[in-house]
């Protein structure tokens, strides 16, 4: 992982960007320059490889991270022990990411983050943030209307998962989300949903035969 404070420009989908029209992007351009500098300012640039972890288990991580591109999936250990994906993230999905046990709770996170591919990640400190919140109207309905959108999301596909068979579910993911398939591999996407890659593969045979 690398630490930076003087990257202004990167390479997202083949074009030179620099890092506040990026951010810009990612925040729907709905907050004024000021903020946007501001969080450039206060914020850290991540360069992180294929696999690495950026949050592990049983950290206390109250940081704010926003994937500028990239992507990175959020994972648990279940009761057995066994490390499941329970979401995905990329710069275009989902793309500001926090462990909410530790955000909220102060407590030691039950998540971990691995990233997928090479991401450039920007990592904003808790109290800049919780900072900006109390101070920015702006900052703060922006931040309200954000975890509304995830929270919608999330339970959508939840409530998917949880309510149709594996194949009804494989083809509802394809319908809606079918660029997960083009960013992340099977076995994560298998593992969200409970299944062995061997089974997630013949569902996927059959469907498409």
């Amino acid at each position: 992982m690398q630490k930076l404070k003087t990257l202004y420009n990167i390479l997202y989908n083949g074009i030179m960007i620099s890092i506040k029209d990026r951010l810009n992007q990612i925040l729907s351009n709905s907050l004024n320059e000021e903020i946007v500098d501001s969080i450039i300012q206060h914020a850290t640039i991540l360069e992180l490889e294929k696999n690495e972890t950026l949050v592990s288990w049983g950290e206390i991580k109250k940081t704010v991270y926003i994937i500028l591109q990239g992507s990175l999936t959020r994972k648990i250990l279940n009761k057995d022990g066994i490390e499941k994906t329970v979401m995905f993230h990329t710069s275009e999905f989902l793309p500001i990411v926090t462990c909410i046990d530790s955000y909220v709770l102060n407590k030691r996170t039950e998540y971990s983050l691995l990233i997928n591919e090479r991401s450039t990640i920007l990592e904003v400190p808790f109290d800049f943030v919780n900072q900006l919140l109390q101070e920015s109207h702006e900052f703060a309905m922006f931040s309200s209307n954000y975890v509304t959108y995830k929270y919608y999301i999330i339970e959508n596909i939840r409530g998917e998962l949880l309510s149709e068979s594996s194949e009804e579910f494989l083809r509802w993911l394809y319908s809606n989300y079918s660029f997960l398939f083009q960013i992340f591999p099977l076995s994560s996407i298998s593992s969200f949903m409970g299944i062995t890659p061997e089974w997630l593969s013949k569902i996927r045979r059959k469907l498409f035969s």
